[in-house]
């Protein structure tokens, strides 16, 4: 079976990368499941680095 992902890559350097790696033919994720996912891993990313800002100050 032949798979094709779809990335998205958040990075400010090579240190602190992170990615999002969604099967783009799974049956189960249609495209607004992986719009979804997607938001999520970015608002969780989002409040990580928010935190970490925060502890810094």
């Amino acid at each position: 079976m032949e798979t094709k992902r779809v990335c998205v890559e958040i990075s400010k350097d090579e240190e602190k990368k992170m990615n999002i790696i969604l099967i783009a033919r799974d049956k189960d994720l249609n495209a607004n499941s992986k719009k979804e996912l997607i938001k999520e891993a970015l608002k969780r990313f989002l409040n990580e680095e928010m935190q970490k800002l925060k502890e810094n100050l």
